[in-house]
């Protein structure tokens, strides 16, 4: 699971490792079906232009 390194300038770096991170996307979304049709729509670049556009409006 993830893991935190104090470093000696005082940043704190935070270290995943990917395998456990995909296996929790995985275990997510076989529970919560709704997440994989958000992801899929959140992947689409029409949909990514979109909504960088509709931020650019409201900044």
């Amino acid at each position: 699971m993830p893991q935190l390194t104090h470093n000696e300038d005082g940043s704190t770096t935070l270290s995943v490792n990917s395998k456990e991170l995909k296996a929790l996307r995985d275990l997510v979304i076989d529970r919560v079906p709704e997440l994989k049709r958000v992801r899929e729509i959140a992947d689409n670049p029409d949909v990514r232009t979109t909504l960088r556009f509709v931020k650019s409006v409201i900044s």
